[in-house]
């Protein structure tokens, strides 16, 4: 097996980091596998010769990519894609692929006869928005790449000290505009050094500026996509 260290950013997983249009910026559901596979391990991947790890840049023991045959499933819905994560749980350290991965959408990779699973992390019911997970399958169903922005939590407060009114406020203040549909709360790894933070997403309408994310616990905007007047 040959093993990669990948220059790979908290942001750049995957280029699809909200899925589908929706009521909900960050829509997913809850999909149960048909059965309960087998537990692929590290040493059964590391014994195999025709897949590869790539690391995350700033976590080199957490794993980004693996590519190859890594998994003898053969995928043709969502069920059977949930299947190949919960199978590589154990190396992926993934606490309960069950309540906390979520299925977002199925595509086609563009230019590529590859098609797509994307699933989202959820911690108590809460998106991680930064990065998403991928089953990609060939022509013939078979797993050829399994992208991985999972993050293990132990304890995370998501219960936000600035509330859903102020945020609204706030942007109506810098911006003169309001929100497009209700800001919602979401975690973020992409802003404080590849730790946890708690923010809100929201969309905003009639502005330069099309959506912002604020720290949930200060009401510091950490990004806009847009320019922005201070």
């Amino acid at each position: 097996m040959k093993k990669v260290v990948a220059m790979v950013s908290a942001l750049s997983i995957s280029c699809i980091l909200f899925g589908c249009d929706s009521t909900s910026k960050f829509p997913a559901s809850k999909v149960t596998p048909d059965t309960l596979p087998a537990q692929v391990s590290m040493s059964d991947l590391t014994a195999n010769q025709d897949v590869m790890i790539e690391y995350q840049k700033d976590d080199p023991e957490q794993i980004a990519m693996i590519t190859g045959k890594f998994s003898d499933i053969q995928v043709q819905n969502e069920q059977d894609a949930a299947c190949v994560i919960a199978s590589m749980a154990n190396v992926l350290g993934i606490k309960d692929v069950s309540q906390e991965i979520l299925f977002v959408d199925r595509q086609d990779v563009k230019g590529q006869s590859l098609t797509a699973y994307t699933f989202r992390q959820f911690y108590e019911n809460v998106p991680v928005m930064s990065e998403v997970l991928k089953v990609m399958i060939d022509q013939s169903g078979t797993p050829t790449i399994l992208m991985n922005g999972y993050h293990a939590m132990d304890t995370f407060d998501v219960a936000p000290a600035v509330d859903r009114k102020a945020i609204k406020k706030l942007v109506k203040d810098k911006y003169k505009s309001s929100t497009d549909g209700e800001p919602e709360p979401g975690i973020s790894f992409a802003f404080h050094g590849g730790q946890p933070v708690l923010v809100w997403y929201a969309d905003i309408k009639d502005s330069v500026v099309r959506s912002v994310y604020v720290d949930a616990a200060s009401g510091e905007i950490l990004y806009a996509n847009g320019p922005i007047d201070d």
